[in-house]
Order: structure tokens, then sequence, then C-alpha cells
């Protein structure tokens, strides 16, 4: 008898088998191609960042500072308005105007793209940061996992002979030796054993965070963008488990062949 279109329970089986087979092959590279995108999206960011702070120097001749230097978390950040702290947490409004935000304008980020949470400048797009955010809103939220490099990017302050001393003064470009190579904005992220993995508006060693599948997105102070991959160090841990920087992702910049002298000073720190 003809059997026409019907299969046997053994065809089905072999049919279901193969199915599965290209799924878990091409599953995993769908995954990697979409992480792949928000990383390059990231980036992107960093690039609209750079280009602000770089027409912020050219207007200031000085590097964008990190804040306004005012008791209670209240002032202009670099990444919008800070509101009065809560819980010792720095809490910034996205939404207002910050040191970059009228740059960011004449760069040509349109002002209702910094409205929205999934697409403001300021917030990283990787998954990892919206779950970090949780119930944060883009007009009040303690960071939005970029994080700028204070050491840098210098809070004046506004009294007594500090100012001019060095040590709080605004930092002009020309006095940073290889620019190419000293982080100035890029992925970030803190640990503690109350918060868990929590957001920020600060770069460091021990609070870049390797999100993009190990890796972070940095902008240099010479204004391009990178990604980087990282080295943890559990034993300079202070703020947890002893192996949070590997369970986290967070962790520092490797040094590259090219730097002599502390990784940290090279990558993070000035050299004068």
């Amino acid at each position: 008898m003809f059997r026409g279109t019907k299969f046997t329970l053994i065809e089905l089986l072999v049919v279901i088998a193969i199915i599965a087979i290209l799924a878990g092959i091409l599953l995993p590279a769908l995954g990697s191609a979409r992480n792949k995108g928000v990383s390059v999206s990231c980036t992107g960011r960093l690039k609209q960042i750079g280009t602000a702070l770089q027409l912020y120097s050219a207007d200031f001749e000085y590097l964008c500072p990190a804040r306004e230097f005012l008791m209670g978390g209240a002032g202009m950040y670099w990444c919008g308005m800070g509101l009065e702290k809560e819980d010792g947490k720095d809490v910034i409004d996205f939404t207002d105007e910050g040191y970059l935000s009228g740059y960011l304008k004449k760069a040509g980020v349109d002002a209702s793209v910094m409205q929205e949470r999934s697409s403001n400048v300021f917030i990283c797009p990787d998954a990892s940061v919206e779950g970090m955010l949780g119930s944060q809103t883009v007009d009040h939220a303690n960071g939005g996992g970029y994080g700028i490099n204070s050491v840098v990017h210098r809070t004046p302050m506004m009294f007594g002979t500090m100012l001019s001393s060095g040590v709080y003064a605004p930092t002009r470009p020309g006095k940073i030796r290889r620019p190419s190579s000293v982080a100035s904005v890029g992925d970030s992220a803190t640990f503690s054993t109350s918060d868990g993995l929590a957001v920020n508006n600060l770069i460091s060693c021990n609070k870049t965070h390797f999100r993009h599948q190990k890796r972070a997105n940095l902008l240099w102070v010479d204004g391009h963008a990178s990604s980087q991959s990282g080295s943890y160090h559990a034993s300079s841990n202070t703020m947890g488990t002893a192996n949070f920087s590997v369970e986290n992702g967070i962790g520092c910049l490797n040094s590259s062949s090219d730097h002599d002298g502390d990784a940290e000073r090279d990558l993070y720190g000035v050299r004068e």
C-alpha cells in the first residue's frame, strides 16, 4: 500500500533530533551576536560622551569635572543633576542639566533620547545594568553603569588654597601623559554583601565592570573607545567575599606591554 506523506515514529524522532542539534548550534551563536550588538551600542554611547567631553575641554581648556564639590550630593554631575543623597548613595537625575548635557546636544543627541532609560546616553544598554537599576528611574538613579575617572576628571574644591595646589585643581589635557592609555569613562559597578552588584558613577581599579562577555568598554582621555579585557585580584577586595571580583565581573584593566610601572597608576591615574 502506498504510504503517502505518513511518517514512522523513528522518522519523526530523527527529525526532532536534527532540529534539537541545529538549535543547540545556532542559539549560542545568536546569543553571542546579540551580546556583540549590545556591546557595539554601548561603545557608541561612550563615543558620544567622548565627543561631548572634547567639546567641553575645547571651551574650558580643562577636563570636565566629575561633579561639583557640594555637600549632600546635590549639584551638577558629569552625567546629570545630583539630588540629595539617599542612604549615603548618590542620586542622579539623568534628564536634568549636567556638565555634559549641553555638549551632547551640540554633538547631535536629541533631547527626547535622554528622557527614556533605554536610550539615555549615560546609561549602558546591557541587560546586567537593567537588572542593577531595577525600579530606579531615568530621573532618580544611583548611576547608569558608566563611571567617570575622578582622578583625571577632578572635582575642584572652591575654598582655601586647595584649588591652586594641584590636588583639586582641574586637569588640563596637556598635563596627561599617554592620553590614549588613561581611562576617562567606562563600564563600572560596585559590589557589597549588603547591596550585591550595584551601579555607580565613578570608575577605578576594582570598580571596572567586565559585563560584555568578560570585557569592558572604555572611553580614553584622547576620545577613542575600545573593548578591554581585565584582571581580577581577589586579595585586594575589601568589600565582601574574597572572590567577589571573579564572580561578579569586577576587576582592573590589564596593563599592556607598553606601560611601565604600576598598572593602576598608568591606566587610571595622571602622569604629570
